[in-house]
């Protein structure tokens, strides 16, 4: 005799695996460029699946103004912990005092704000915040989401004084996907 057995294996919550939003096009450039003068996909100077220092897009030294990079699609996550990590630094030592900020947007509408960066120096430094609960639940559509990175400070006076805000790299790190139910069919002699 032949017993018809279904199984249903859940495997949500079981998995510890990431995905990972990487700037993948320009949306705003105002007077940002990439490290090599360029103004033409910017987005592939702080795109890399490690932080890298060696490229990076940065503002005209005499500005306050946004670059807006946007993110590669992922799945809605399940449940956990939502980061975005970036590095940032100006372009060299002494002169204006320059600020960063950078903001995750889905869309037009902004989710979150991370810290505001202020009186920043010329080595780079690593950057990093979580999503609430609450920003993590608005997001409806993850195949949108957009950074905004926003240089502030001072400006003007002598060109020696003058900084540039720059940005080496930026990544938003979400949990996989939930894991669909499994059907497995076993025959029992």
């Amino acid at each position: 005799m032949r017993y018809l057995v279904i199984i249903l294996l859940f495997v949500s919550g079981l998995s510890h695996a990431q995905q990972f939003a990487r700037p993948a096009s320009d949306f705003t450039l105002g007077t940002w460029t990439d490290n090599g003068l360029g103004t033409t996909d910017i987005f592939l100077a702080i795109d890399e699946v490690s932080a890298s220092d060696a490229d990076f897009v940065l503002n005209n030294n005499n500005t306050n103004d946004t670059y807006e990079t946007g993110l590669s699609g992922i799945s809605e996550p399940d449940a956990g912990t939502v980061t975005i990590r970036y590095r940032y630094s100006k372009s060299a030592a002494g002169g204006n005092a320059r600020d960063i900020q950078l903001f995750l947007y889905e869309g037009v509408t902004l989710i979150s704000s991370g810290t505001l960066h202020t009186g920043i120096t010329e080595t780079w430094t690593a950057g990093t915040w979580d999503l609430s609960g609450a920003e993590v639940s608005s997001i409806t559509n993850w195949g949108d989401l957009r950074l905004r990175v926003t240089a502030s400070g001072t400006t003007g006076g002598a060109g020696s004084n003058r900084r540039s805000v720059r940005c080496s790299w930026a990544e938003l790190q979400a949990p996989d996907a939930p894991a669909a139910a499994t059907r497995r069919r076993v025959i029992i002699n």
